[in-house]
């Protein structure tokens, strides 16, 4: 006996330690999201930067590309030119992205301007693919035309040293898109690696055309231009997928799963939906609880269930839970009698010192079947409602229905997510259909406060 009551003291104290761990949550939630905001704002704007200096040397690879292009008769290299000083344009889109998503929701924008991101991303790959059609146009025509490169040397150098400053960008833009989760960013490093490919292919394009070799020129270049359409295919499809609201990796949906099954008081979920807005990604889930649970107590479960998902996934903005009542298919519902008497029998008014349960199964809103049981515990001269409790949930029951029940047995049964009605009826039938027909009261607190379980 002494076990029992240790223990039911133990699940007391775990009980209100969840409960103040979820109070918790709640004060440190508002200061913990306001600090995420104010990271993610500053790698925003570190991201911002990023686009500026990269258009800064983006511009002028572009101009000496150019000049030295047209100095030398290097057609590949007037070609790239043209692709940098598209890289101009893709910089600034980046940049006005980024500034946009940065800005917060207004009466106009509800849901915020994250999707400005997307768009810039799309405006990215369009040049993307524009840039590549018009170095392929140029490749063609050199196959055809052979002309003579003078400045030789310093021509191959300008090519070798964009390719060296188009890796670092790069890698530049690479390291503060991941930070920033920038899709924009992301699509500009994109545009940066495929450079370093052309100014490789301008090396070697340079290099035939010295050579005297008629078709290297022109093939390299539509090679290039080949693969630079490719990426351009492939960053715009990814832009267009979040502006059509795609589902992140599953690996986030995954997570969030297994937040959701693993909280207590969440019998099941459904409609968890996800979609990626900018650097963020929103959702929604609908959460079904047992219909015993006030308003405060599924307060707090959604509370907690929020501060768990953020935790996993720290790039979620918003996750909206939906509460509703969970209805199993079939329920375990329990009943004290005085006798084994079947659906005619007297139910008991007093729990822990009931002769017998009847053990009824329903489906839906129907009896499948019935059972009476002894209560094995009814002479037992303390903690008889502890011990009754802990032989019954045994069964896993849904409900159980009362007169009179003490305190620890009460709780007993709350912390095992059982609900507990007030006994109605003149005999066992007539307290199931009351229960069916909803006309039962939910308790939410023991009748019996006092020591002695009843």
């Amino acid at each position: 006996m002494r076990t029992w009551s240790t223990t039911f003291e133990t699940r007391s104290r775990y009980r209100n330690m969840e409960r103040e761990k979820v109070t918790g949550q709640q004060e440190q939630k508002p200061e913990k999201r306001k600090q995420e905001q104010k990271d993610l704002v500053a790698r925003l704007r570190e991201g911002q930067k990023a686009a500026l200096v990269t258009m800064v040397v983006s511009a002028l690879l572009a101009i000496s590309k150019g000049v030295f292009g047209t100095l030398s008769g290097a057609v590949i290299l007037t070609a790239d030119a043209l692709d940098s000083s598209t890289d101009v344009i893709t910089s600034l889109a980046a940049y006005l992205g980024i500034r946009m998503a940065r800005r917060k929701p207004d009466e106009k924008f509800q849901y915020g301007y994250y999707k400005a991101e997307s768009l810039a991303a799309l405006f990215i790959s369009g040049f993307i693919v524009f840039a590549a059609i018009l170095l392929g146009i140029k490749g063609y025509q050199r196959i055809f035309r052979l002309r003579e490169i003078t400045f030789l040397f310093p021509t191959l150098g300008v090519a070798v040293f964009s390719g060296i400053a188009s890796f670092w960008m790069y890698v530049y833009l690479k390291k503060k898109g991941r930070r920033a989760r920038s899709q924009s960013l992301l699509s500009s490093s994109k545009d940066r690696l495929k450079d370093v490919l052309a100014s490789m292919g301008v090396v070697i394009g340079i290099a035939f055309s010295s050579l005297h070799m008629r078709y290297g020129e022109g093939i390299i270049t539509l090679i290039i231009a080949l693969f630079i359409i490719k990426v351009g295919i492939e960053t715009s499809k990814d832009a267009i997928l979040v502006l059509l609201d795609v589902s992140p990796s599953r690996e986030t949906e995954s997570s969030i799963r297994a937040v959701l099954n693993e909280c207590t008081g969440v019998m099941s979920f459904e409609n968890l939906k996800l979609r990626k807005a900018g650097p963020y990604v929103l959702g929604e889930v609908s959460i079904k609880v047992k219909k015993s649970i006030d308003v405060e107590t599924a307060h707090d479960l959604t509370l907690d269930i929020e501060a768990k998902v953020l935790e996993k996934v720290p790039e979620i903005e918003s996750f909206t839970i939906h509460v509703e009542p969970f209805r199993p298919e079939t329920r375990l519902l329990l009943i004290p009698v005085n006798e084994n008497n079947g659906l005619s029998s007297r139910p008991s008014n007093k729990f822990a010192r009931a002769p017998y349960f009847l053990e009824a199964i329903l489906s839906g809103d129907e009896l499948t079947s019935y059972s009476i049981r002894k209560n094995f515990h009814v002479d037992e001269k303390i903690r008889a409602g502890l011990a009754t409790a802990k032989e019954i949930l045994k069964e896993s029951p849904d409900a159980v229905i009362v007169g009179h029940v003490g305190e620890i047995a009460f709780h007993a049964l709350r912390s095992e997510q059982v609900d507990i009605y007030r006994l109605e009826g003149n005999d066992a039938g007539e307290v199931m259909r009351n229960f069916l027909l909803g006309k039962l009261e939910p308790l939410k607190e023991p009748t019996d406060s006092s020591k002695k379980q009843a």
